[in-house]
């Protein structure tokens, strides 16, 4: 038990031993009553029988008054004590825990409680927010999940395509002739073709039809282009998930300054000054001073690390070429002549 935990027991100690002793010495008084009380009555028993009964009646008042008295005191002397109800260990807690918490004193008990309580309110109110907003936001998910496909094709995300569509409705209702000029140019319509033509019950049937046969060859045309941007946006987006998440020999991200340089690079590419995603990444990196510190710290570091890979490599072979150095010699002093050998040697010296 902590220091806490102790003062409070000696407090809740010293209390339970006022309370014998306050309860001991009520004890004694009742004894010395119930004596007096007892030689009273013997003393009365030796009086005349009118005596008896008033000393009777009187004494009866006088306990009557002392008991009263005693019930007062021993009403004002005790405490109130709601000791007696049991404090409910979380429900949320191990076995273990709840164990170690009927153990802990009521103080800490009822502190643990309390934010126990405050916790699953908090927890509670949470939960209920976020099933409103689940209730809130479900339909727009279901709405927007057919063309989830549609959306990734085109590089945006949900909120963004639900920004593009009320920007339009918004310019549609500010704006509307020049709002409809705009979509039918998107759309690759001819506004001309949307008006009725007064004339058209007497136009030849042959520029009818080849009027037709043009508007058909546009909307062709049209879709074969939004096809083919559909198609290079999903190029454009795999090459970048895959620049992204390149890596080097040894696990490292190949670009890990990709998202503190990415509007830049962006800004590059649009503007014809990065031949390709590398390139374009290097020159962002370059022009960020937080991102060219960083590589330039780490270049120095492979450079101090080349050097001292080659320092330890060179230190090993010329170990190895001592040790090789140092066997020959041994070798060809240790080694032993022939009896020609030394016969010659002999013969040499002699001459």
């Amino acid at each position: 038990m902590d220091e806490s935990g102790q003062t409070w027991s000696a407090a809740v100690r010293e209390t339970y031993d006022k309370l014998e002793a306050e309860a001991a010495i009520q004890e004694d008084e009742a004894e010395a009553n119930d004596l007096a009380l007892d030689r009273e009555t013997e003393q009365l028993d030796e009086t005349p029988e009118v005596e008896a009964e008033d000393t009777e009646e009187a004494e009866e008042d006088e306990v009557s008054e002392i008991e009263a008295s005693e019930s007062e005191d021993t009403e004002e002397d005790e405490p109130e004590d709601d000791s007696g109800t049991v404090i409910d260990p979380p429900k949320t807690w191990t076995k273990e825990n709840q164990e170690a918490f009927l153990a802990l004193p009521r103080e800490q008990q009822e502190y643990i409680a309390e934010r126990e309580r405050q916790r699953e309110e908090y927890l509670a109110e949470q939960s209920k927010q976020t099933a409103a907003l689940k209730q809130q936001f479900d339909p727009i998910s279901q709405v927007l999940k057919p063309y989830e496909e549609q959306m990734r094709l085109a590089g945006v995300n949900p909120a963004q395509a639900v920004n593009q569509l009320l920007a339009a409705q918004d310019y549609l209702n500010k704006d509307p002739v020049n709002a409809i000029l705009w979509l039918a140019q998107s759309y690759g319509v001819d506004p001309t073709s949307l008006v009725p033509n007064e004339d058209h019950d007497l136009a030849d049937p042959e520029v009818l039809q080849l009027q037709r046969e043009l508007q058909q060859v546009k909307s062709h045309l049209y879709n074969q282009n939004l096809q083919t941007q559909q198609a290079t946006q999903k190029q454009v987006h795999e090459q970048i998930d895959h620049f992204v998440n390149e890596t080097d020999e040894q696990g490292n991200p190949s670009h890990p300054h990709f998202q503190e340089v990415y509007q830049h690079m962006v800004a590059l590419m649009q503007g014809g000054a990065a031949n390709d995603l590398q390139d374009a990444y290097d020159q962002a990196v370059m022009a960020n001073p937080k991102t060219r510190a960083m590589v330039i710290e780490a270049k120095q570091k492979e450079v101090l690390e080349a050097e001292k890979q080659k320092r330890i490599a060179a230190a090993n072979r010329a170990k190895k070429s001592k040790k090789v150095r140092s066997a020959n010699v041994s070798t060809t002093q240790t080694k032993p002549r022939t009896l020609r050998e030394t016969l010659e040697a002999n013969w040499e010296a002699a001459s």
